[in-house]
C-alpha cells in the first residue's frame, strides 16, 4: 500500500470511528436532554495548525470549545469546538435562553460542559473498545475566545505535540435543528504511531 492510499485507509477508519462514537455519544445526549439526538460524521481530515485555522474561519474566529487532554496509552488534547452561533442555538432549543454567548448563565455553562464530555468520553470509549488500548479522559474546560487563542494557549500548555490534528467534523441534530461542530485531537508524536499501529494500519 503507497503512502496515499494507507493515509485515506487511515482516514476511512477514524471516519468509522467517528461514527461508532458519534452513535454512543447521541445515546447519551438523548438521555441527558430527555429528547432524541442523533448524529452524523461527515468528515475525517488530518491537518496541520494552520490549515486548521483557515478551515474553521481563521484564527480570530470567535468558538466555544470544551478543552480535555486525553491519557494513557494515547496522549493528547481533545477540543471540541462551535462556532458561537451553533452554541446559541443550542442553548435557546435546549434550555430556552436566548441572552447570547456574552450572558452565559450556570445552567448554559453546565450544558455545553456536560455535553463535551459526553461527546469526547464517547469518542474514546469506542476508540479504546476496538484497539484493547488504555484511554481516560480529564474533567472538561469550557472556553469561549478566539480560536488562534483557544489552540495556542492548549498547545502552549503541552510539550511535544504533533504538529498535525486529526478533525473530524460533527453534525448534532435534533427534531429540526442542525448543530455543527469538529473534534479537534492532537496526540503526542509517538501516539498517532500507537493508534494506527493498534488498528493495524
Amino acid at each position: 500500500m503507497n503512502p496515499p492510499e494507507r493515509q485515506d485507509f487511515r482516514l476511512d477508519v477514524l471516519r468509522e470511528l467517528g461514527n461508532i462514537g458519534s452513535g454512543r455519544a447521541a445515546t447519551a445526549l438523548s438521555q441527558l436532554l430527555n429528547r432524541r439526538i442523533q448524529m452524523k460524521v461527515p468528515q475525517v481530515q488530518v491537518m496541520t495548525f494552520s490549515e486548521l485555522l483557515d478551515a474553521r474561519g481563521g484564527a480570530d474566529m470567535p468558538v466555544a470549545t470544551v478543552v480535555i487532554d486525553i491519557q494513557g496509552d494515547v496522549e493528547g488534547r481533545m477540543f471540541f469546538m462551535q462556532d458561537i452561533r451553533s452554541v446559541e442555538r443550542v442553548i435557546e432549543v435546549v434550555l430556552g435562553e436566548r441572552d447570547g454567548i456574552e450572558k452565559l448563565s450556570e445552567m448554559a455553562y453546565s450544558l455545553l460542559f456536560e455535553m463535551g464530555n459526553i461527546l469526547v468520553s464517547s469518542y474514546f470509549s469506542a476508540l479504546s473498545d476496538l484497539t484493547g488500548l488504555r484511554m481516560s479522559v480529564t474533567v472538561p474546560r469550557v472556553s469561549i475566545d478566539m480560536l488562534g487563542a483557544i489552540l495556542g494557549e492548549g498547545l502552549a500548555e503541552m510539550e511535544q505535540l504533533e504538529n498535525k490534528a486529526i478533525v473530524i467534523d460533527a453534525e448534532i441534530i435534533e427534531g429540526q435543528g442542525r448543530f455543527e461542530g469538529a473534534f479537534c485531537f492532537i496526540p503526542i508524536p509517538s501516539s498517532m504511531d500507537v493508534l494506527f499501529g493498534a488498528l493495524g494500519v
